[in-house]
């Protein structure tokens, strides 16, 4: 079973102590209080922090790197060693912390260990590392807050900016080719939009639907090819649904393409069809609604 480095640590260094009785009363009070110092010192944000093993024993970790995932990170620590204020040895460890929707730390794990459990180790281990995760827990949850603020803002700012065009609209290959009264969007809205796969984004709006606003946003993939997409938000802004309106590809002898029509009340239809060798034949149609809350549902 793996442990971590530091557990050997503490466990040595509470034998030595053990075995110097008529020291054991002083090592044990400067452990307390060189550790209580340390917590009353470290920034419960930080990045770093300190755990004393005792008997001049100090072990610093610093954040190496962050993998982060869904309410969980991977921190790659870079841990330094130090004995009488000498740095003895330099090595790494790695956590994975799991935080709930609260905020708090849920579970902590080390990398490589599948039996590490953190109420085993020792209480030093278990209150510098339970600290330090319940701050990453919060500075993750601050840093997507910030996020999707940022987020919501540059969205509103796109819209305003954005021209109208009337419905009902429909594709048309001239529609698709001129984009009459599309303007050119920023570098960060493929990222807002999570339209990455596309460059030359450009943009126009439609009439809202009450309180959910329409935006059509085209660009184009890598291969040359088109691409437009319908999104709806909501009234603060933030995206609620999109949807595909119009793409097409290449295949043997002819091409299959995805095309649209908007009604003015809002009645959506998208029509696949394949043309091979100058026929074309209907492979799919759907018709979809937008709901007060502007999700773009499928109906019969």
């Amino acid at each position: 079973m793996r442990i971590s480095k530091i557990s050997l640590i503490l466990s040595t260094a509470i034998l030595f102590i053990i075995s110097c009785k008529e020291k054991v009363k002083t090592d044990i009070a400067n452990q307390k209080t060189e550790y209580n110092q340390t917590l009353n010192s470290q920034d419960k944000e930080s990045d770093s922090f300190v755990i004393s093993c005792g008997s001049g024993c100090a072990m610093t970790y610093y954040e190496d790197s962050i993998i982060p995932g869904n309410l969980s990170n991977e921190v790659k620590f870079r841990v330094e060693m130090y004995i009488d204020e000498v740095l003895t040895e330099e090595y790494f460890e790695t956590y994975i912390f799991r935080c709930t929707e609260s905020k708090k730390i849920k579970q902590i794990n080390l990398k490589g260990a599948d039996n590490y459990k953190i109420e085993d180790q020792h209480p030093a281990i278990q209150k510098n590392l339970t600290l330090y995760a319940n701050g990453l827990c919060r500075r993750e949850f601050q840093e997507k807050k910030e996020s999707a603020n940022n987020s919501t803002s540059n969205v509103k700012d796109l819209y305003k900016k954005l021209k109208t065009i009337s419905l009902p609209t429909e594709y048309s290959y001239d529609f698709i080719m001129e984009l009459n009264s599309f303007i050119s969007l920023p570098e960060k809205s493929q990222k807002i939009f999570q339209l990455e796969h596309l460059s030359n984004l450009k943009g126009v709006k439609l009439p809202s639907k009450k309180s959910i606003k329409l935006i059509l946003i085209s660009g184009i993939q890598e291969q040359g090819q088109s691409e437009l997409y319908l999104f709806t938000l909501d009234n603060l802004y933030n995206i609620s649904d999109s949807i595909l309106l119009y793409t097409s590809q290449e295949i043997d002898e002819g091409s299959l393409s995805t095309i649209y029509k908007i009604e003015k009340k809002y009645e959506i239809t998208v029509v696949k069809k394949e043309t091979v060798n100058k026929t074309t034949r209907i492979v799919e149609t759907r018709n979809f609604e937008i709901t007060e809350e502007g999700k773009i549902v499928e109906v019969n």
